[in-house]
């Protein structure tokens, strides 16, 4: 396969993608696994990173707040990506009623909100944050569900190297007596929280996809001489 025919083939590959026409299969869906999690309470006073469960609230400003904390294997599960390859990434897990100390879970049917935000340096020495905001509204189904929010912008960040990974807050902004309760990586594999990322094959999955095309339109000129 020539040059000019390669260029051409990758071409008609991204057309279909963009345009919705390649086939689902074709795309990576690539589940990243966490490697650090847990929450803060009272400010960022108090880590806890052993507890099989993760909160976020905030405790009408009396400085008993609650934020959630994620870090994902990008290094690993996403070796030989880059940010232009992701399509979508979403932050996947496993909202339970409530777990130990603090306010009452979010009520089945009650709207409340989510804010992430990726940390700028290590979680634990009040670092601030990178990159913009993601604010999300979610209205519980069941006291136990899976809950997806798009963090593609931030996933993006991490890969072309805009800022380290360093792991992301989960905060739930504005007091209304209720607050979030979700499973950690320490529930065991079956609740734990994970990244879902779909993205185009690496290269090397390109081009024998270029090179199967390729054969099908040789195909389809011998059939019609």
């Amino acid at each position: 396969m020539n040059m000019k025919h390669m260029i051409r083939i990758i071409g008609i590959f991204f057309l279909l993608f963009s345009t919705g026409f390649l086939p689902p299969a074709l795309a990576a869906v690539v589940t990243v696994d966490v490697v650090e999690d847990g929450y803060s309470a009272m400010g960022g006073a108090s880590w806890y990173m052993d507890r099989e469960y993760a909160k976020a609230y905030e405790f009408n400003s009396s400085g008993y707040d609650s934020t959630g904390y994620v870090k994902f294997d990008i290094e690993k599960d996403l070796a030989g990506y880059t940010a232009d390859m992701i399509i979508d990434a979403s932050f996947v897990f496993y909202k339970t009623p409530q777990q130990g100390a603090g306010l009452e879970a979010v009520c089945v049917e009650k709207k409340s909100n989510f804010e992430i935000n990726a940390y700028a340096g290590a979680y634990n020495t009040v670092p601030g944050y990178a990159g913009n905001t993601v604010s999300y509204t979610h209205t519980a189904t069941a006291e136990y569900e899976w809950i997806s929010i798009d963090i593609t912008d931030i996933a993006k960040g991490w890969l072309d190297g805009t800022y380290a990974n360093n792991g992301m807050e989960i905060a739930k902004p504005g007091y209304d007596g209720y607050g979030w309760y979700w499973a950690t990586m320490e529930s065991g594999s079956v609740t734990a929280p994970y990244l879902s990322v779909t993205a185009v094959p690496v290269p090397g999955a390109a081009l024998l996809l270029g090179s199967g095309l390729l054969g099908l339109a040789g195909l389809r000129r011998r059939s019609a001489s």
